[in-house]
């Protein structure tokens, strides 16, 4: 009878214990939803207490100070808030603003940084092993003019909002069969030179005559285990509005322009070949390598 009113007692007491656990489980969630509660509220009243004007200023404020990140944030912030706002409804005015300005200043840190090109100087006469080669006349005009024969002469016409940079390269070797060197055209951009993928095309300057440009008969004049000298033109097409910005005229120092012969083709010789440009070159390519030449600068006072 004793062991059965001690075994009761026990229960009892157990119960009690676990309603008194699950009672004080219950009341620590409930804390922890009001302490939410009263975090929420005190954050709504933290961002109501900053209201829309206010956070107009400091957008403004922090555009002008060039910290555009921060006021996108603030700007995000703004609509998120108070999208009703008449603050809010120059979200499209505002963004256009910071974008515009944000370009600004990404190009007056290239400009900055391309003052370092304002080095380089023209190389009209570069040599690479037995071959030297001398450029003049650079011209820009709607045509590339060569192949002349006396008679007549051949040309390409540029397309539309296109135009030609051509100029006279004289290849002087003592080589019987030399490699020519490739031109190509890099834009300034920032501290690097960027290319453009332009590259020059190498033609025959002159012909004796008709007969010699069909390879119906010799020009000496046009072959190097003949003279040590033959006349050259270089040509490349450019698009007006890449034109106005400062770009450059770079040769690598490398043979890479093969004389070839076709009995079918007119001329009948013809160099070709290509050179492996870079995608980007540093200041330090071009002025201390040895491997790039620049041969003509353009619109370098823009810098």
């Amino acid at each position: 009878m004793k062991k059965a009113t001690s075994l009761i007692t026990l229960l009892i007491l157990l119960s009690a214990c676990n309603n008194f656990s699950n009672e004080y489980a219950k009341s620590q969630e409930d804390l922890a939803s009001a302490r939410d509660s009263i975090c929420i509220l005190q954050k709504q009243i933290e961002q109501l207490s900053y209201p829309a004007n206010q956070r107009l200023d400091n957008i403004n404020k922090l555009i002008q100070e060039g910290n555009f990140e921060s006021a996108q944030i603030e700007l995000k912030n703004l609509v998120a808030l108070f999208p009703n706002s008449k603050e809010a409804q120059l979200e499209p005015n505002l963004k256009s603003k910071i974008e515009s300005l944000r370009q600004a200043k990404i190009e007056e840190q290239k400009r900055l940084k391309a003052l370092g090109f304002k080095v380089l100087k023209d190389n009209m006469t570069v040599s690479i092993g037995d071959v030297c080669a001398k450029f003049n006349g650079f011209k820009t005009a709607s045509t590339f003019v060569f192949d002349n024969d006396g008679y007549e002469y051949r040309y390409r016409q540029a397309d539309k909002n296109c135009m030609y940079i051509s100029a006279s390269m004289n290849i002087t070797s003592s080589s019987s069969n030399p490699k020519l060197p490739e031109c190509a055209i890099y834009f300034v951009d920032g501290d690097v030179l960027r290319s453009s993928q332009v590259r020059f095309t190498t033609e025959f300057a002159r012909w004796e005559d008709y007969g010699s440009y069909l390879g119906n008969d010799a020009d000496f004049n046009n072959d190097f285990s003949k003279v040590n000298t033959v006349k050259f033109k270089i040509g490349a097409e450019i698009e007006n509005e890449d034109l106005k910005r400062p770009f450059v005229v770079i040769l690598k120092k490398e043979g890479v322009l093969e004389r070839k012969m076709d009995r079918y083709a007119t001329p009948a010789v013809r160099y070709s070949g290509h050179a492996s440009f870079p995608s980007t070159l540093t200041i330090e390519d071009v002025d201390k390598s040895g491997q790039y030449v620049v041969i003509k600068r353009y619109n370098f006072d823009k810098l």
